[in-house]
């Protein structure tokens, strides 16, 4: 592939100059600029290098190529060629007559690098290792040194592909576009052995072999008063391991349970049929419309056992199943209607109306597991959403712009815990500017959120454990404000804050309340011809509180409060220093961030501690201090030397450190407990690494 985009560059070169020289009042220019780079990493490379590609350092390319002869244009765009973030661009056409466009593109996700695992077959749909189980001997040991089995967590994405839109038949239109995205490598999963945490538990990579094409047409109707639209969307998705096989590693060759089977994402497709409209109405108003419809379908067979609780779980099978393949059918309308009017100058407003219905058709299938294990049938879920409101901006004297705004949806699902809730918002916006210098902004906003709910169905008097929160009534109260100061012409500075708290009043054991608060500032100060600074601050504070209670489930005798605290900061500073003016410009940045979390755990049983809910834990050391602990750390200098109006070079040093700590990775073990193997999947994610760079820009 790249071999082919290297060609298909030389020979859009050699086109562009051909053209450069024979046509008349044409125009050939662009930029190229290449930068080398040298690498430095201590610690995670993969963290590092999440979604890019200079841990091995290397030239790094960008080039934009524009062609304009009259009515013909074409531009070419490229960065990062024969990397795994490069990317391509052409873009061409007839001013007024067609418009065409080519693209590729690829970036690449790190996950961690050099994990191990004691299976063979890594990348493929089924993973194996040879000999007896694990407690009856060799090969698996509780030793990764002993795993001979090396490889990256990674996948690499690829999308490419291009349009067409044809605009001389105008007011008509047609826009055609064709895309397909790739994606491959290998990414962790876990499988849990049967149902309680003492069976143990194996983390497997998974492959990931993805391709999606998809497919859009639209023909259109545009003029100054009206506009429509009618488009269809098609996409396939192709997964070629739907299934990934393996033997856990407390299971006997040959034995009920080998192989196992993990199921993958499986293949599906995905069609839109969708229409916006647009009309100018009196009073300077205008109408717009908005409606699709859509369809997702697939098909997966069905596993036909199930895992029983025991310490070597083994297979059950699910009998008198009513159907062994399962197809998924979802077929969703959505319908949105937008009416806005600035009959005066004074005043404008805007009223809508929306409608989406998600209708799941798919099976409903039903078995029994062997050996008590009762009868299950899958639950679909489906809603449907109905939403209106409205707003109007009153502009009052003294430079005073008021919007009031309310809104209302109501949300009926097919849920038994929860079948329906409604939503009332309401809220207004201030704006003052009567200052040169100032323009001040606030703004209020109230949900109040009510639920049909139940904790006890009829057929059964069973129900749902607590209240799920994205249904659950609440209170949201929403409060922010901000300033726009300009006290000098070369200084602008920005101040804002927001509250936003919401009450769960009627969740006794769940999510209770959620709050955070949010300040922000920043800087612009320009000194004369000699230097420009700038800087910011961002603070966030956010508490959760959870709670459990006691008497709502036989496996928890204890009860538990959970309040969760994180603090975010984020503040830099950076400027220009021009050492000799349009020519020589030193640039230097520094930006941090820094967050800080625990964990609060309180426990309610009456005879705790002597109760303890796991072995040595108490009150006194239950917390959880490093909760998603990190702090980002990145310093830049820059010298540009400006050698022409054509020709720019650069030389610089960059440095940046990440150190993260939290419960779930401090002191990470390949063999957390009996019968579990982790493969090092996200395992010390810190780093630090130093840049230096070189490059050269030169404008033609």
């Amino acid at each position: 592939m790249k071999i082919k985009i290297c060609i298909s560059i030389v020979s859009l070169l050699i086109l562009l100059s051909g053209l450069n020289v024979y046509a008349e009042n044409s125009m050939f220019e662009g930029d190229i600029s290449l930068t080398g780079k040298a690498v430095n990493v201590s610690g995670n490379e993969a963290k590092f290098d999440e979604y890019r590609d200079i841990r091995d350092g290397g030239v790094f390319s960008k080039i934009r190529l524009q062609y304009d002869a009259g009515d013909y244009f074409m531009e070419f765009k490229a960065s990062n060629m024969f990397y795994d973030t490069e990317k391509y661009q052409l873009d061409g056409g007839m001013w007024g007559k067609f418009k065409y466009n080519l693209f590729y593109d690829e970036i690449i996700h790190n996950f961690t690098f050099d994990a191990r695992t004691f299976y063979t077959g890594v990348g493929t749909d089924s993973l194996t290792f040879s000999g007896t189980r694990i407690g009856a001997g060799q090969p698996v040991t509780t030793d990764p040194a002993t795993w001979t089995t090396s490889f990256d967590y990674s996948f690499q994405r690829r999308q490419y592909g291009g349009g067409f839109k044809l605009e001389m038949l105008k007011p008509l239109y047609l826009d055609f576009s064709v895309f397909r995205e790739e994606r491959d490598g290998v990414v962790p999963v876990a499988a849990a052995r049967g149902t309680s945490p003492g069976n143990g538990m194996v983390e497997l990579p998974a492959p990931v072999d993805y391709t999606t094409d998809s497919f859009k047409a639209e023909i259109g109707y545009a003029t100054r008063a009206v506009f429509a639209s009618l488009a269809y969307f098609y996409s396939k998705f192709d997964n070629d391991n739907e299934n990934l096989y393996f033997r856990f590693p407390n299971t006997a060759t040959g034995g009920a349970t080998d192989p196992d089977i993990f199921t993958l994402p499986p293949d599906n497709k995905y069609y839109k049929l969708a229409f916006k409209g647009k009309t100018k109405l009196p009073f300077n108003s205008s109408l717009n419309v908005n409606a699709g419809y859509s369809r997702t379908k697939d098909s997966v067979d069905l596993l036909t056992y199930m895992l029983a609780g025991s310490t070597n779980a083994t297979r059950t099978n699910i009998t008198g199943l009513t159907d062994t393949t399962f197809d998924g059918k979802i077929d969703t309308t959505n319908v949105a209607v937008l009416l806005t009017s600035n009959p005066v100058a004074f005043l404008d407003g805007k009223v809508y109306y929306k409608y989406y219905d998600k209708d799941n058709n798919s099976d409903e299938i039903t078995g029994t597991g062997a050996g008590g294990e009762g009868t299950y049938t899958n639950a679909l879920l489906e809603y449907k959403k109905n939403a209106f409101g409205g707003e109007v901006g009153i502009k009052l004297p003294a430079k005073i712009t008021v919007i009031p705004y309310y809104r209302y949806m109501k949300t009926d699902r097919e849920r038994r815990d929860i079948p329906e809730t409604t939503d009332n918002i309401y809220g207004v916006d201030v704006k003052w500017a009567g200052l040169d210098f100032l323009t001040a902004k606030a703004g209020y906003e109230r949900l109040d959120r009510t639920a049909d709910w139940h904790t006890k169905f009829e057929d059964n008097n069973e129900g749902p454990y607590g209240i799920p929160f994205d249904g659950a009534p609440q209170t949201r109260d929403i409060f922010k404000a901000s300033l726009e100061i300009y006290p000098l012409e070369n200084l602008s500075i920005g101040l804002g804050y927001k509250h936003k708290k919401s009450d769960y009043d009627d969740t006794t054991f769940g999510l209770l309340e959620e709050k955070s608060d949010e300040f922000n500032f920043n800087a612009d100060y320009t000194i004369g011809k000699l230097m420009t600074l700038s800087g910011f601050f961002d603070y966030e504070f956010f508490k959760q509180v959870q709670a459990s209670n006691p008497s709502a489930s036989t496996t928890d005798t204890l009860g538990w409060n959970l309040k969760q605290k994180d603090k975010t900061y984020d503040y830099g500073i950076a400027s220009d220093i021009y050492i000799v003016p349009n020519r020589l410009t030193l640039r230097a940045q520094y930006d941090k961030v820094r967050a800080n979390g625990n964990a609060d755990f309180t426990y309610f049983a009456t005879a705790f501690p002597a109760s303890t809910p796991a072995g040595f834990y108490n009150n006194d050391n239950v917390d959880i201090d490093n909760w998603d602990d990190y702090r980002k750390e990145s310093v830049m200098v820059k010298a540009i030397f400006s050698a022409s109006k054509s020709l720019d070079l650069a030389v610089g040093y960059a440095y940046e450190k990440f150190k993260y700590s939290d419960a779930q990775v401090d002191g990470y073990n390949y063999f957390p407990q009996a019968n579990s193997f982790l493969t090092g999947a996200y395992s010390a994610p810190s780093y630090q690494a130093n840049i230096v760079f070189v490059a050269v820009a030169y404008k033609f």
